[in-house]
């Protein structure tokens, strides 16, 4: 797994980018519920994907990267909507 953090200096939050070797069973055209589902669905229980997540801010913008059916896919949004998203799964607590 690896991380990059920017921070934007003029509207003050970071820019998390999470890059992660899972596979997620998605193509090309997929919703942010799939990505979700699909990224749960292949997390194993000692990937410290969800711990790196929760450390952050819900104001900051999180990428997600991992590897789909046919390339890359990537989750951009910010802390919040993750969470939102995460939390009916019972991985992610705020």
């Amino acid at each position: 797994m690896k991380i990059i953090i920017k921070h934007n200096k003029e509207y003050d939050f970071n820019v998390v980018t999470i890059e992660s070797d899972i596979n997620l069973d998605l193509g090309n055209n997929y919703t942010m519920d799939h990505y979700c589902n699909a990224l749960f669905d292949a997390l194993p229980e000692s990937e410290p994907l969800i711990d790196e997540i929760e450390k952050h801010d819900l104001n900051d913008e999180i990428e997600i990267i991992c590897n789909g059916n046919y390339g890359l896919v990537g989750l951009y949004s910010c802390g919040n909507d993750i969470s939102d998203y995460f939390r009916p799964l019972n991985k992610i607590y705020y």
